[in-house]
């Protein structure tokens, strides 16, 4: 090639030493006045059709390091007519802001313009290399693509020692003076003007020269120096991230990782709050974690130790870059400690029921650790209650979801659920695998079976008898037992098998327990029977389930002190009359134990003297016919009407009812007792005996 420009010509030998770099002069082509020619001797084995496309694909980049040249306008014949040709011309224009402009023109046309933010610095040199002596500082440049609205332009762009030596976004060769290194690809997102050494050929530059290495070290510093400058643009300072060179290959691998660990450590970041903060600092909230995908669902404040990024990054395209930063994506022990820390400022139960929707349907997805919630979770007040109090997770299995069908569910002590919260909803899933409990019918027997009630009101009372009355026929349901809870007259809290109830229009034999029963016993209040007085079946629930009597009691199948104590007190045809009245209850109940106590209760017979029942006679028609001197060995007790069949229950608690055996020995016992000397009498009494011996062998004997 021969360059001739005003007294100078000279030319570049391919085959000599340094022969595209170093110059040898040659007057074989003199200058053209005013211009510097350049002449290119082409090889016969060239494509012309090649090196015509060439020309006319001049990229405007070409100027964008130059000092003095401003237009290049190349014109390429086609070979045809005169006419018949292309003309390019590429141009620079300086705007202000250090902003460059590219235009490319062919045939009058604008086909391209690029803009370019220029930033240059002074970097030191390695002072021994012989090919730069005595250079101890080298500028180095860097422009940034723009878009129209100033964004960052990204794609292929030129790596330049003065002139372009090729893309960075296509394969490139790297010149190594190392057999061992072997560079084929690097992609930087800016254009890089620096004195870098070349081979020859230019197709390169030398990877592993010190002058180089240092020129990579200046290309960190004017990097950083331009992220200070993005940060005052209102558009860059939150899109400059695209420009970092995350994905640089050698050469350039170790610049990226140079600036990237950088950048690390300084506040080159907006934050939520529109304040500048290091990249480990700030988190990425995700959409899925606000409040209508809009506000935080934990709000700044309440985030310790690390603050939100802006919004106004653009997550969509720069997500690789800031995390490649530090910038991590909202963790769950960030969500964990900000819930924390409001709960611990009562924020939580401010917040709206699409907030407490999205984070429980989150903590709801959480792993649990052997099956249970972590126990941060665990701690945090998320349980609304009916009442207007909230509850930590921790205490779920104490509470239950309120029921429309179940309106005894807050009698009965349960801590209900908000109403607010619904089925189906995250919420709701989220508190049934905390151990919230589905109110039923069989929930709530067992609590009131499990409290003790002692200080429950009679409503109450009544509305648990009437819930498991109710519920009687319900598979599952657990039922009462005869110590259950009920209120008595007096207004006393006993058990239901302890107190008795006068059924309506039941008397029998003008008897009423309450006239008969001594006033120590216990009645069921009335309003049990009251409010429910036409329902049959409830009155009979009662006494079948709970154990309510309807007559003198039999405790564990013998007599209650209430029997004993109408003894006393009640004449003896009353205290008769009230066993013959109740003895068809009572006679289901009572143990032969219990006759034998019962037999052993004294009353008063006709003869003024108490004898206990097991010794008293019936004064019927067969035991009329006794001569005086042996009926007076009977004690007879003075009922009404002897011979009335329904007596006939006296034979149980061994009262003499005819002239058996029985009745002869206790009169023959009688006799002795009255030291009688009747052998008349005497000898009748065995008489009768010992027509009656196979009847009574033993006693008899």
């Amino acid at each position: 090639m021969y360059v001739a420009s005003r007294e100078f010509t000279f030319r570049f030998d391919r085959d000599g030493p340094l022969g595209m770099i170093n110059p040898i002069w040659d007057p074989s082509h003199r200058s053209d006045g005013g211009w510097t020619t350049f002449r290119l001797h082409i090889s016969p084995s060239l494509d012309i059709g090649d090196l015509r496309r060439e020309l006319q694909a001049i990229h405007p980049t070409l100027l964008l390091f130059l000092r003095r040249l401003r237009t290049m306008d190349v014109t390429v014949t086609n070979g045809g007519a005169a006419g018949d040709a292309t003309q390019i011309i590429i141009s620079r224009v300086d705007e202000p802001g250090d902003i460059v402009r590219l235009e490319c023109h062919k045939n009058g046309e604008c086909i391209s313009t690029s803009r370019y933010l220029v930033f240059k610095q002074m970097a030191p040199t390695y002072r021994d290399e012989v090919k730069r002596q005595g250079i101890t500082e080298s500028e180095v440049v860097l422009a940034f693509p723009l878009s129209v609205d100033g964004r960052p332009e990204i794609g292929d762009q030129f790596v330049h020692a003065f002139l372009p030596v090729a893309k960075y976004g296509l394969p490139v060769s790297f010149v190594s003076t190392s057999p061992a290194c072997s560079f084929d690809k690097c992609t930087v997102q800016f254009l890089v003007q620096a004195d870098f050494l070349t081979p020859s050929s230019r197709e390169g530059i030398i990877s592993d020269s010190k002058w180089n290495l240092m020129l990579f070290d200046g290309i960190v510093d004017v990097f950083l120096g331009a992220v200070e400058q993005f940060q005052q643009d209102p558009i860059l300072r939150f899109s400059w991230v695209r420009y970092i060179p995350i994905h640089a290959q050698p050469p350039f691998a170790t610049v990226s990782e140079r600036i990237i660990a950088k950048l690390q450590v300084r506040k080159v970041l907006f934050s939520y709050d529109d304040n500048r903060r290091r990249p480990q600092d700030v988190v990425i909230l995700p959409k899925s974690f606000r409040v209508n995908h809009t506000e935080p669902l934990i709000p700044p404040e309440h985030l310790p130790g690390v603050q939100y990024l802006s919004d106004s990054y653009d997550l969509s395209r720069d997500r690789v870059h800031l995390v490649k930063l530090g910038v991590k994506p909202l963790s769950e022990q960030n969500i964990l400690d900000g819930l924390m820390l409001m709960d611990r400022t009562d924020a939580i139960c401010t917040q709206g029921d699409q907030w407490h929707e999205t984070v429980c349907a989150h903590l709801n997805s959480v792993p649990r650790i052997k099956g249970g919630f972590n126990k941060q979770i665990l701690g945090l007040r998320l349980l609304p209650l009916n009442d207007g109090s909230w509850r930590p997770a921790r205490d779920a299995k104490q509470l239950v979801f309120m029921s429309s069908d179940l309106d005894i569910v807050e009698d009965v002590g349960f801590q209900c659920i908000s109403n607010d919260v619904k089925e189906n909803t995250a919420r709701h899933k989220f508190f049934l695998a905390l151990g919230v409990r589905i109110m039923d019918p069989t929930l709530v027997a067992t609590q009131i079976l499990l409290q003790s009630n002692s200080s429950a009101s009679l409503s109450t009372l009544i509305r648990y008898a009437r819930f498991f009355y109710e519920s009687r026929n319900k598979v599952g349901i657990p039922h009462p037992s005869t110590n259950f809870k009920v209120m008595d007259q007096s207004g006393c809290i006993t058990t239901s098998e302890e107190v008795y109830m006068e059924l309506p229009g039941t008397t029998t034999s003008n008897l009423n327990l309450c006239d008969i029963l001594p006033p120590e016993a216990k009645f069921l209040h009335q309003d049990y029977v009251s409010l429910y007085s036409t329902d049959r079946y409830w009155l009979s629930w009662l006494q079948d389930s709970l154990g309510v009597h309807t007559s003198p009691r039999i405790i564990a199948g013998r007599p209650s002190p209430e029997i004993y104590s109408m003894a006393r007190h009640l004449d003896t045809a009353q205290f008769l009359a009230v066993l013959r009245t109740f003895w068809q209850k009572m006679s289901t109940s009572i143990s032969p134990l219990g006759l034998a106590d019962l037999a052993g209760i004294e009353v008063a017979c006709d003869d003024g003297i108490a004898h206990p029942l097991r010794t008293t006679a019936l004064k019927r028609q067969n035991l009329s016919w006794l001569p005086p001197e042996l009926s007076t060995c009977l004690s007879f007790i003075p009922v009404e009407n002897p011979d009335d069949l329904s007596w006939g229950f006296l034979a149980n608690v061994g009262v003499t009812m005819e002239a058996n055996a029985t009745a002869w020995v206790t009169m023959l016992y009688r006799l002795q007792e009255m030291k009688s000397t009747d052998e008349k009498t005497i000898s009748g009494v065995y008489q009768q005996l010992n027509a009656r011996f196979v009847e009574a062998a033993e006693s008899i004997r």
